[in-house]
């Protein structure tokens, strides 16, 4: 009958799609995977490349592909000072060049005080958005989830919002809720 042969098929076909969900290669669907376990699945970035774009992932991560924390910290950074127009005239004497950032990141655009404006930048939006998603990609693919991943996050939604881009707000938002439990 009608709904025997329907049952059949259907087991037929979610054993068939295991293989295609991972389910084969990671210890079967009756496996509970721990701590050891997703460590060994973890990518530990081994790319010095500061830019990247973002590009969706298609495939496992390659690990040459992927920047390690230190890189992430020094180009995030480097992010940083260039959106909010900071050069390295501002000095880095006692953290000047942290406390100016600090102030321009709370403080409305058009209040900054600065000769330079948004329009001197090297980079539009659209990079930077995309850079930042890059570094937000590297951070999830090595399980990153301390005080610097909450640092991109909020990073990039207070460009975001500053900008415009709600969508991209409300998704750093979105993981920024968990990040901070």
């Amino acid at each position: 009958g009608g709904i025997q042969d329907a049952s059949i098929s259907f087991t037929a076909l979610s054993t068939t799609s295991d293989k295609y969900m991972g389910k084969r290669l990671i210890g079967g669907s009756n496996v509970t995977l721990d701590e050891a376990d997703f460590e060994q699945m973890t990518v530990k970035g081994t790319s010095t490349t500061l830019e990247k774009e973002y590009l969706r992932l298609t495939a496992p991560p390659r690990a040459e592909l992927v920047r390690p924390l230190f890189i992430l910290k020094q180009h995030l950074m480097n992010l940083k000072k260039e959106y909010y127009s900071l050069d390295d005239t501002h000095g880095n004497r006692n953290g000047e060049t942290l406390v100016t950032l600090s102030k321009r990141e709370r403080t409305p655009q058009k209040r900054w005080d600065c000769k330079e404006s948004s329009s001197h930048r090297r980079h539009d939006y659209l990079w930077f958005c995309s850079q930042l998603k890059a570094v937000r990609q590297d951070c999830t693919v090595q399980r990153i989830q301390g005080d610097f991943a909450v640092d991109v996050y909020e990073t990039h939604a207070r460009i975001a919002l500053q900008e415009g881009d709600l969508n991209e707000y409300n998704q750093c938002q979105t993981q920024l809720k968990e990040l901070y439990k």
